[in-house]
């Protein structure tokens, strides 16, 4: 965690707040809601997203290779949320981070801004953040073994979290992800 330095790119695998978005499915389903939750445009979605947080599938194969070809600078997987994890990232390298909003890749949605609440603060995701120098972020493949892999942001000098949204309004990105010592 604590070898992300200021111009390397962020990086996370897969789609955030899927375990989420299946979390919210299955709770609907058992209050009698009807079979979808918020926002899923199909079935195909819906299942994959129960999917997801019934069965999660850790990362670890990716890992091995983002160690094995030294490409990540600081590297952790997300399970309480990207804006929590970056945060704990940040803090171990003593650095910040610019996130683009649209660059965060959140579970299908006709509702880009509930996708992106869902992305940066749903947990139980085992998806992979990273960090990765500047003059080697083009040797990162866009996917690894099926999966997508996508920059969405840059390590900042300063220590402030922030996220760029879809008009480029840029907005304090606060860590609102699960707290094990607040619960």
């Amino acid at each position: 965690r604590s070898g992300a330095r200021a111009g390397d790119q962020v990086f996370v695998s897969g789609w955030l707040g899927r375990s989420a978005l299946g979390l919210q499915i299955l709770k609907s389903r058992a209050r009698g809601k009807g079979r979808t939750a918020p926002p899923v445009r199909n079935e195909k979605e819906i299942a994959a997203a129960v999917r997801a947080h019934l069965y999660p599938e850790p990362r670890c194969e990716l890992g091995s290779f983002l160690q094995r070809t030294r490409l990540a600078s600081a590297l952790m997987d997300i399970s309480d949320g990207l804006s929590t994890d970056l945060t704990r990232l940040c803090d171990a390298s003593g650095v910040g981070a610019e996130i683009r909003a649209e660059q965060v890749p959140g579970p299908g949605s006709s509702k880009p801004a509930k996708s992106l609440d869902l992305a940066l603060h749903g947990g139980e995701d085992y998806e992979l953040l990273f960090t990765v120098h500047a003059r080697k972020a083009a040797q990162v493949p866009a996917k690894f073994r099926g999966i997508p892999l996508h920059c969405i942001g840059e390590i900042k000098r300063s220590r402030e979290l922030t996220l760029v949204g879809w008009g480029g309004t840029r907005t304090p990105l606060v860590a609102a992800g699960y707290d094990h010592f607040t619960k």
